[in-house]
């Protein structure tokens, strides 16, 4: 089942906070994506990490509750940016650089 907030009441610079929230959330998400597929060459192993980070999210519900969508939206841009930040300062990024200097595979 999926329950959505009602956004009618929404004023509109929650509207545009919450888009600027998701925004920087959806880019560290991909990055972060972007560095599973680039260390392990697999699609296979991106969507495992994609359907493991799903599941630790919605796990989250079991213990806490949040009735505001843009806190919930905050928490996950938090997350992600820590995520991209640790890689980040552990120079961890340098497999995607490598991943995109070899030969395309063309099979």
């Amino acid at each position: 089942m999926l329950i959505t907030p009602d956004t009618v009441d929404f004023a509109p610079w929650q509207h545009l906070c919450n888009g600027i929230v998701l925004g920087i959330g959806s880019i560290c998400t991909f990055v972060f994506f972007a560095y599973v597929y680039a260390k392990s060459g697999s699609m296979w192993v991106t969507s495992l990490v994609h359907a493991v980070f799903n599941n630790g999210s919605r796990s989250l519900a079991y213990f806490v509750t949040i009735d505001s969508q843009l806190s919930a939206n905050l928490g996950l841009t938090i997350t992600m940016i820590t995520v991209v930040a640790f890689l980040y300062f552990r120079h961890e990024f340098n497999v995607i650089e490598k991943f995109l200097s070899e030969d395309p595979d063309i099979a």
